[in-house]
């Protein structure tokens, strides 16, 4: 198979993915911007791609010459997102070209969120007959372009996916020891997580704070009027290597954002390392939760419904070395190969209609 993946950054998020692909297939990721700053600010290395070729801020003529390449499926991330992607869509669509489409959802929660609505319509009624597939990030992603007026046949549930961490190994804590990792802003929700555990105060936990942000002050300042300075502990921004030891040794992530998150990729990593985890049903990523991986989530933005499950998790307890361990193995199927080997199964239904395949987290 050939692919041009047409990105605004180099994701890190897509790094497993496209680096699984370009073991067995011809890979080309076209780019704006060479870095996500942000990400490797908060402790993220630098991604590494393996054989797929990286071309970076291609002029009119050369994005031409990239969408007219033999065999190719070209899939870009967004429409209309990003200078570099209006630019590739506007050559694609007068070169006649099909292509596929790797988008989030959004919030629905915002006022702007109606100008994306009507502007997801607009799409659909102006480059359906150009867009071959649609990669939703998630169930919310789906629910999105549902919506937005696109075919079912069209879009597949799809997700971000990231290297294999490395294991430490897990030891039981004194307490029941919660972990949210992070950029400390107004979406990510550490405001409702501090509410509802001041209102658990009495029971034997600790929550340890990765992350940075606009509102770290403010979310210390809310930690102390609650009297949960001894309970909570920010550790600011982490290396990655030493992110995933602490999420290994916590015994719950919890991601409690409140608008928007289209994925959540620090849940991939803490199921990978055989740690459960409870997330706002607004997160990308929850589609990935069940039982199999004795993780959970709550409605979002409500205390209460956050508070009934920490208060489940509290008096329940560190789950045992076996249960961690069905988490890691079940983690087996939101691996980069794994992840690599649906999209290809998509590109072969979307050009032959076979089958339609399922996602591997719901096999």
């Amino acid at each position: 198979m050939k692919i041009n993946f047409w990105q605004d950054i180099p994701s890190l998020h897509q790094e497993s993915l496209i680096r699984n692909l370009a073991d067995y297939n011809d890979v080309n990721l076209i780019v704006e911007q060479s870095s996500h700053y942000r990400k490797i600010e908060s402790g993220w290395p630098a991604p590494n791609f393996g054989n797929a070729r990286l071309i970076q801020r291609p002029n009119d003529d050369e994005i031409e010459k990239i969408l007219l390449l033999p065999n190719f499926i070209n899939i870009l991330s967004g429409i209309n997102v990003s200078p570099l992607l209006r630019r590739t869509l506007k050559i694609a669509i007068k070169k006649n070209k099909i292509f596929g489409i790797q988008s989030e959802s959004y919030s629905n929660n915002k006022p702007s969120d109606l100008f994306r609505k009507f502007r997801s319509y607009y799409h659909n009624r102006v480059y359906s007959h150009h867009i071959k597939f649609i990669l939703a990030m998630g169930l919310h992603g789906i629910k999105w372009f549902r919506e937005s007026g696109f075919d079912d046949k069209q879009i597949f549930e799809f997700g971000y996916f990231i290297n294999t961490p490395k294991l430490q190994g897990h030891q039981n804590n004194n307490r029941f020891t919660f972990i949210f990792v992070g950029r400390i802003d107004d979406n990510k929700g550490l405001d409702i997580l501090l509410k509802s555990l001041s209102l658990l105060k009495d029971l034997n936990w600790t929550l340890n704070i990765v992350g940075d942000g606009p509102q770290k002050e403010k979310m210390i300042k809310i930690s102390n009027q609650y009297s949960l300075s001894d309970k909570t502990n920010f550790f600011g921004r982490l290396e990655n290597e030493k992110t995933i030891k602490m999420i290994e040794m916590a015994d719950l992530l919890i991601l409690p954002s409140k608008f928007k998150e289209g994925w959540g990729a620090v849940i991939n990593e803490a199921l990978m390392v055989g740690t459960p985890v409870l997330c706002s049903d607004i997160c990308g990523a929850s589609t990935l939760l069940s039982q199999s991986n004795f993780s959970q989530t709550f409605k979002a933005q409500s205390v209460k419904s956050l508070l009934i499950k920490l208060n489940y998790w509290i008096k329940r307890g560190s789950l045992s070395s076996e249960e961690r361990q069905k988490i890691i193995k079940w983690s087996y199927c939101i691996d980069g190969k794994i992840a690599a080997d649906y999209l290809l199964q998509i590109i072969e239904y979307s050009m032959y209609f076979s089958k339609k395949p399922v996602t591997p987290w719901s096999k």
